[in-house]
C-alpha cells in the first residue's frame, strides 16, 4: 500500500468522528495528501521519522500540534485580549559576529534578560496558551542559562536561531536531552554569499554545526536573509540539494530589512525579486522533502504581517516590547509589568493591530512605511536604536511608499490546505478586539 491510501482511512475516519479541532486539522491534513502517494508531505514525514530522535519527535507531536496549535488555540480565543500564539525573545544582545545587514545590529547594547524574567515570561504565556517561543540574539548560545531555559520548560516548544559558529558535540547532545528544540543556522547562501555578509568561515561553522545536530537527531533548518544579490542563489536547485543533504528539514526564507547599522537600500528585493522567492519557495515545497516558508507571502492569509494580525510579539534583550523582531519601535517595557498588561495599556501595539488599519496586505517595514511612520508618531513610540532607523524608515517610505505586497498569483501548493489550517489555529476564534 502506498503512503497516501494508509493515511487516508484514518484521517477520514478523524475528519468525520474526531471533536474540533482534531476534525478540521485531519480534514486539512487529508485534503493535503489528495491521494498522492509522491505527495512532498509523506516524504518530509518519512525523513522526520528516520532523522529526528523518537523523544523529540514525541515532543514535538505533543507540545506543538496538541498544546499549541489545538488546545492553545482554545485558551487564547477565551482572552479578554488577543494573545499572540508565538513570543520572540531576544536573550541578550550580544554576538560573536559583526554581519552585513543584520537587523538586530541597531539595538542599543550591552543588555541581556535576567533569567528569572524569562521563566515569569514563558509561564506567563504558557498560562495563556502559548508555549511556541522564537529564540534570538545577539547570539542566543552567549547566554550562559540558555540549556537550563530549556530544560526548565518541557512542556514548551523552542526555535532557537544561532550563527551556529558555538555548536560543538557537547552543545549537540545538550540539546537532545533537553528534546524541546528546533535549531535554525542562519546564513546567506553557499559558502562565498555566507562569508562574505559574516566573516571568513562562517559557512564552515554553519556545516560543522549541522554535522554534530545531524549525529544527535536533531530537528534543525536554516534561516536566510534574501538580498537582491543571492535571492536567486538561496532557492537554485544546487542550494537547496545541498541543505537537503546536510539534514536541514526547514528552509525559512526572510526579507532583508534596511535598518539597524548600515542599511544598504540597493539590497531591498525588488517586486520582481519577491515574486520569483515566492515562485520558487512554492516549488521547493512541491520537489522536496523539506518544509519551506516565504516570511510575507505566505503570511497572506493574515494580511502578510504578523504582527499586524498579533500573531506574534518580540521582547527585545533590554525588555523594550516591539511588535515583530525587526521593528524597534516601541512604547513599553516588560519591566514591572506582565504581558497582558503590556498588551491592554500599549498604544503603539493597538495601532499597530488594529483591525481598521489595515488597507494592504504587506509587510509594515518593506511596504507601509508612511502608514508606520504615522503610528509611531501619534502612538508617540520610541527607537530603541537610537534614531537610525527613524532615518532608514524615512527613506524607504520615500523609495515605495505605501503598498500591496507582491506575490506570484495562484499557484499549485500542495501545503495550502494545511496554511490555511496553521493560521486558523493561530488567529483567535472569541478574543475581544481590546487588543
Amino acid at each position: 500500500m502506498t503512503g497516501a491510501v494508509l493515511w487516508h482511512l484514518p484521517l477520514r475516519i478523524l475528519s468525520r468522528l474526531a471533536p474540533e479541532p482534531y476534525r478540521s486539522a485531519a480534514r486539512a491534513l487529508n485534503a493535503a495528501l489528495a491521494g498522492r502517494s509522491d505527495h512532498p508531505l509523506l516524504r518530509l514525514l518519512s525523513r522526520i521519522q528516520r532523522e529526528v530522535a523518537p523523544p523529540v519527535r514525541r515532543r514535538f507531536w505533543r507540545n506543538v500540534l496538541r498544546r499549541w496549535l489545538l488546545t492553545g488555540s482554545k485558551i487564547r480565543g477565551r482572552a479578554q485580549v488577543q494573545f499572540p500564539p508565538v513570543l520572540l525573545l531576544s536573550l541578550t544582545d550580544t554576538c560573536n559576529y559583526r554581519c552585513k545587514g543584520c537587523y538586530a545590529a541597531g539595538h542599543e547594547k550591552g543588555h541581556q534578560m535576567d533569567p528569572a524574567l524569562v521563566d515569569r515570561l514563558i509561564r506567563e504565556a504558557e498560562a495563556h496558551g502559548t508555549n511556541y517561543f522564537v529564540i534570538l540574539g545577539g547570539e542566543p548560545f552567549l547566554w550562559p542559562h540558555l540549556i537550563l531555559m530549556l530544560r526548565n520548560h518541557p512542556e514548551a516548544w523552542f526555535q532557537v536561531y544561532t550563527n551556529g559558529s558555538l555548536i560543538d558535540r557537547q552543545t549537540a547532545v545538550d540539546l537532545r536531552k533537553v528534546a524541546n528544540v528546533q535549531v535554525m543556522i542562519s546564513l546567506e547562501g553557499l559558502r562565498d554569499q555566507t562569508d562574505a555578509r559574516r566573516e571568513a568561515g562562517a559557512f564552515d561553522n554553519c556545516i560543522r554545526a549541522m554535522a554534530h545536530l545531524r549525529a544527535e537527531r536533531l530537528p534543525f533548518g536554516v534561516g536566510i536573509t534574501c538580498y537582491r544579490s543571492n535571492v536567486r542563489e538561496v532557492v537554485s536547485e544546487e542550494f537547496v540539494r545541498e541543505m537537503i543533504s546536510r539534514g536541514c528539514l526547514f528552509l525559512w526564507y526572510f526579507y532583508y530589512m534596511p535598518y539597524g547599522d548600515l542599511p544598504e537600500f540597493d539590497e531591498v528585493l525588488t517586486p520582481e525579486d519577491r515574486a520569483h522567492l515566492y515562485r520558487e519557495v512554492v516549488h521547493i515545497r512541491s520537489a522536496y522533502p523539506v518544509i519551506a516558508a516565504d516570511q510575507i507571502a505566505d503570511c497572506t492569509p493574515v494580511g502578510g504581517c504578523a504582527a499586524r494580525a498579533g500573531l506574534a510579539l518580540h521582547i527585545a534583550a533590554a525588555g523594550l516590547v516591539e511588535p515583530c523582531a525587526q521593528m524597534h519601535f516601541s512604547d513599553c517595557s516588560i519591566h514591572g509589568k506582565s504581558i497582558l498588561e503590556v498588551l491592554k495599556e500599549s498604544e503603539f501595539l493597538r495601532r499597530i493591530r488594529s483591525p481598521a488599519a489595515e488597507p494592504s496586505r504587506a509587510c509594515f517595514l518593506q511596504d507601509c512605511c508612511s502608514e508606520l511612520q504615522q503610528i509611531v508618531r501619534l502612538s508617540g513610540a520610541r527607537d530603541n536604536t537610537g534614531g537610525r532607523d527613524t532615518q532608514s524608515l524615512a527613506e524607504m517610505a520615500s523609495r515605495v511608499g505605501d503598498g500591496e505586497s507582491v506575490v506570484a498569483g495562484d499557484l499549485d501548493d500542495p501545503y495550502a490546505p494545511l496554511t490555511k489550517f496553521f493560521f486558523e489555529m493561530l488567529s483567535p476564534v472569541d478574543a475581544s478586539s481590546g487588543g
